[in-house]
C-alpha cells in the first residue's frame, strides 16, 4: 500500500515538473544596462537604440520606487513591439 501511494506522489510530482520545465527553459533574457538610472521609458528607449537594440527599451522600476534602470528589448525574436513604427508620418489607408 505504501508503494502505491508513493508511486502516485511520484507521478504527480513528475507531471508538475513536466509542466513547469518548458516555461523555465523558454525564458527570454532581457539585458539591463548596468549603472543606468531612469524615470520614464522614453530615455531608456533612446539609450537602448543608441546601444544597438533596434526595438528600444523600457524603464524597469520596482514597487514604490521612483527611479529604475534601463532594460532593452532583445532583437532576436519578433514581438508586438517590433510592429510599432518610429516614423510618426505613417499614413494608413482603408
Amino acid at each position: 500500500m505504501a508503494t502505491q501511494k508513493f508511486s502516485y506522489f511520484l507521478l504527480v510530482l513528475l507531471m508538475v515538473f513536466a509542466l513547469i520545465l518548458p516555461s523555465i527553459i523558454s525564458v527570454e533574457v532581457i539585458p539591463c544596462i548596468a549603472g543606468s538610472k531612469c524615470t520614464n521609458d522614453m530615455t531608456c528607449n533612446e539609450l537602448c537604440r543608441f546601444k544597438g537594440f533596434s526595438k528600444g527599451g523600457f524603464c524597469q522600476k520596482y514597487v514604490h520606487q521612483t527611479i529604475g534602470r534601463c532594460c532593452c528589448h532583445p532583437t532576436g525574436l519578433e514581438s508586438q513591439e517590433s510592429s510599432i513604427s518610429g516614423d510618426t508620418n505613417v499614413v494608413i489607408t482603408n
